[in-house]
């Protein structure tokens, strides 16, 4: 199943085949990170859930299987006779790297690219190298990357592939990859679109070294910039989804999807972000770009400590969540400490032609936005330049901002530009602003929002980054149920649990239920 947005709105089709399921299915589970740590309540379904109900339950025997071996590797699956449906395999052990051509399946056949069960395949160059990638996959269609077939008797580690800095890289001799994992097109037919589209990622684990060992990289792209929009009318990314993957010290983004619109990349359409988690990027720690049709969203991913670039040239880069240039909605996520504000909904470049952009933000728990990089600023915002870098009008936005938990913004909780067509902001809770609680143009209607201190409102347990309700709090209760409410909370719980819905991101659980654990203070990688 996958979650409908606010009453009233279209529910998100069915994208490549995975079953999801909400976090109460196992409440009880808890998955490990590595090193011990055990994972809070928001994190219990993130990847063991998808792990345990995957299709990558080993049953399936692989038809193709790729040997460990630190030599440089391309798998080519025209002339290898891939069929749709089929299995390539990584063998365990570590690998150097690999690069996927021409793997073709269909909507209900798509091929796997998976882990072994015996042991995780870790992927990495030798010696440290600028540019590159370490992992591609090009000119691909309906194909699954999953390394959730490994077992965790094993491993003990839901992340069968893991794609990392070079082994013999070192603090003075860094590895320096453009990206980690890039999925792009082949530049020998281009004549022909084939970027990557329709696809998969999950159980992926990218450990990008920074800064002790790397000194570039995104975790995760699908950029190619050789494909332009101009020559490829109607041509789209799509049908994108990249879950239950852990991405971790990148120099770069940890996820850059898509292109930039100034630079007349093919634009995206049905983007779906969900269940991941990124920690310590120096830029961005998600950002989409250019999903201009379709239906795209960012959910109930786990994001911190992003953004910690302190280089001046970096301004601009170092936000938690970023949806630039198109529209989709950004819920059920868990933001603590970005450089920059921790959710942003931002128009550069996209023409007025394009009509109002629309951002539906809600149900998502933002702590600390703007304290670690070069800036002090917003916790979430929308908005846009007057105009692109060709001089045109941008297109305007209309952001629908309801049921957010806020705390300690370094700047405004909320800031939406002037420009904007219109939107609603309600039943948030906005905590110890520095700035202020909301900034917005008379066109954006504000609504019953609770303003104050994290003393007023009742939470369980502030000083362990719990802000669920305690039974106590003034913000049961007292939320508003319009057509644009959100149907459930960040916790997935329905709404509203009792009499009326509770303002913020958590609906009130019984006294039983709400001393569960809270978000991480500490995260240990291997």
């Amino acid at each position: 199943m996958v979650h409908p947005g606010p009453k009233g709105t279209k529910v998100h089709p069915e994208m490549p085949p995975h079953q999801e399921f909400p976090m109460s299915t196992f409440p009880n589970v808890r998955p490990y990170l590595p090193g011990g740590n055990r994972w809070p309540d928001l994190l219990a379904g993130l990847l063991l859930i998808s792990f345990l109900a995957g299709p990558a339950a080993g049953a399936t025997a692989a038809n193709f299987v790729i040997p460990a071996g630190t030599a440089s590797y391309t798998f080519n699956g025209a002339t290898q006779g891939v069929q749709p449906g089929q299995v390539i395999e990584l063998a365990a052990g570590v690998h150097g790297p690999r690069t996927f051509r021409n793997i073709v399946g269909t909507a209900s056949q798509p091929v796997i690219i998976r882990s072994a069960a015996g042991g995780q395949a870790v992927v990495r160059r030798g010696d440290p190298a600028s540019g590159g990638f370490v992992f591609g996959i090009r000119a691909s269609r309906h194909f699954v990357l999953d390394g959730g077939n490994i077992s965790t008797t094993v491993s003990g580690y839901p992340y069968g592939i893991k794609i990392m800095y070079a082994s013999n890289a070192t603090a003075t001799s860094q590895d320096a990859p453009s990206a980690f994992l890039k999925t792009m097109g082949d530049t020998t037919t281009p004549q022909v679109f084939n970027n990557c589209s329709d696809f998969s990622i999950r159980h992926v684990e990218i450990d990008g070294g920074w800064p002790t060992h790397a000194s570039d990289g995104i975790g995760i792209t699908t950029n190619d910039h050789q494909f332009k929009a101009i020559n490829y009318p109607g041509a789209r990314q799509e049908n994108i989804v990249i879950e239950h993957t852990f991405v971790h010290n990148t120099q770069g983004e940890g996820y850059y999807i898509g292109p930039n619109y100034y630079g007349g990349g093919v634009p995206l359409r049905n983007v779906d972000i969900r269940h991941n988690v990124v920690s310590d990027t120096a830029w961005d720690g998600i950002q989409l770009k250019s999903p201009i049709e379709g239906d795209n969203r960012i959910h109930h991913n786990y994001v911190r400590n992003v953004g910690r670039e302190s280089d001046p040239a970096s301004q601009g880069e170092i936000f938690g969540i970023s949806l630039l240039d198109g529209s989709g909605d950004i819920y059920n996520n868990f933001v603590e400490s970005s450089g920059d504000t921790a959710i942003q909904h931002w128009i550069p470049d996209l023409p007025s032609s394009f009509g109002a952009q629309r951002a539906r933000i809600y149900n998502n728990v933002v702590i600390d936005p703007g304290v670690i990089g070069l800036t002090a600023r917003n916790g979430i915002s929308s908005g846009g330049s007057a105009t692109n870098r060709v001089g045109e009008a941008t297109a305007s936005t209309f952001p629908i901002i309801v049921n957010n938990t806020i705390v300690r913004a370094n700047g405004w909780a909320i800031s939406i530009s002037a420009s904007a067509a219109g939107g609603s902001i309600k039943d948030n809770i906005i905590v110890d602003a520095v700035a202020g609680a909301i900034k917005a143009p008379a066109t954006v209607t504000i609504n019953n929002n609770l303003i104050g201190k994290v003393s007023d409102v009742g939470f369980v347990d502030p000083p362990a980054n719990n802000y669920r309700l305690a039974s106590h709090s003034v913000a049961r209760n007292t939320g508003i149920n319009e057509a644009e409410s959100p149907q459930f909370d960040f916790d997935d719980l329905p709404r509203p649990q009792d009499i009326a819905p509770d303002r913020g991101a958590f609906e009130f659980r019984s006294e039983s239920d709400r001393n569960s654990p809270a978000p991480p203070q500490e995260m240990t990688v291997r």
